[in-house]
């Protein structure tokens, strides 16, 4: 995952929740470092809640991206995240 141009994450997960497992695996995927530092905001939503799971990308650029994460697996929303990020790659070249 390219992590490089995100700037910030906000994950709205269900803890115990099966539909909420990608968003649980995304997150813990996400290693700030002190060149690239990331604004993690997490909201845990309680068992009874009929919200579903989502996850918002910000990038570098300015743009953001909402994905609805309860049907996606973690590995088509790392490709949905990482399109993005390839595209400022290829800008910034």
């Amino acid at each position: 995952m390219i992590t490089k141009y995100i700037r910030q994450v906000h994950a709205v997960i269900q803890p115990f929740s099966p539909t909420s497992k990608s968003v649980r695996i995304f997150v813990s995927q996400i290693k700030p470092t002190l060149d690239n530092p990331i604004k993690l905001t997490t909201k845990i939503l309680p068992s009874t809640s009929i919200e579903k799971p989502t996850l918002a990308v910000t990038y570098s650029d300015g743009k953001k991206v909402e994905f609805e994460t309860h049907d996606k697996p973690i590995d088509d929303l790392i490709v949905l995240v990482d399109r993005h990020s390839r595209a400022i790659k290829a800008a910034e070249v």
